[in-house]
């Protein structure tokens, strides 16, 4: 089972590409692979993982390339040990992943190939913030596979923002957020009649949060506040109606 978003996104990487930008520089990493014991291609695990590793400044660079690590890893990791992210690398978690794989497939023979697909991509940065999307789509049986955008927000330090790090007045950017999504979605009354999960029915920013040039963006993925039919819901707010809340300055530059 292959996502046809990761077609039309490999286009952004080579196997090893280089760019700089600012004071933050990094490199394309790709990798794709199969496990070698599938008696078909049907039944053939496979990862690709389309992903940045930064090259300088540092502390940047270590902490920045550490976060990834870690993230790759847990989407890799199927058994559960917890040492296993801490201490092993990417190429030996793909053979490990389709090791246990295999282990699988021989306790339950129909079992489908499963998918790993990962595409990172810097949507801004300055000399103040550096805004990651991953785009994760997996499959690991089940009608359908998932996918999944997070974003992680660094600071100059390599160490991620959290999300109450960002806002100086949260209040004002959800109720304003509230209003670009309402207008998105074409909702007038209680959220909750129109098919959304918030909690007691009030509307909340979204847990993943990114910038892109211009624009904050609001990252709501299935299920996560209405049905997985209807896919993410995302929302874009030009830092124009913000700014004055956001703690991080600059974003325009």
């Amino acid at each position: 089972m292959r996502s046809s978003l990761f077609i039309s996104l490999f286009f952004l990487f080579t196997s090893c590409e280089w760019f700089k930008k600012d004071t933050f520089e990094f490199e394309n990493i790709a990798l794709e692979q199969t496990s070698e014991q599938c008696d078909t291609t049907d039944d053939c695990p496979v990862v690709s993982l389309n992903y940045l590793i930064s090259k300088a400044p540092e502390p940047f660079a270590t902490k920045f390339n550490e976060t990834i690590r870690k993230r790759l890893l847990t989407l890799l990791e199927i058994g559960g040990d917890n040492s296993f992210v801490e201490h092993s690398n990417i190429e030996k978690a793909i053979q490990t992943y389709f090791y246990e794989y295999q282990q699988l497939k021989k306790i339950f023979p129909e079992m489908p190939a499963y998918e790993i697909n990962v595409v990172d991509s810097i949507s801004f940065q300055n000399d103040t913030l550096v805004s990651l999307m991953s785009n994760v789509y997996t499959y690991s049986g089940g009608a359908h596979g998932y996918q999944s955008v997070t974003f992680l927000n660094f600071k100059p330090s390599g160490v991620c923002y959290r999300n109450d790090e960002l806002f100086s007045n949260k209040d004002s950017i959800t109720h304003i957020a509230e209003q670009y999504f309402r207008k998105k979605e074409h909702i007038e009354g209680l959220l909750s009649e129109n098919g959304y999960w918030f909690e007691q029915d009030q509307f909340a920013l979204s847990k993943n949060i990114g910038f892109e040039k211009d624009s904050l963006i609001l990252y709501y993925n299935p299920y996560e506040i209405t049905s997985y039919s209807e896919g993410a819901k995302i929302i874009k707010i030009p830092l124009d109606r913000i700014q004055k809340w956001i703690f991080i300055k600059n974003l325009k530059d």
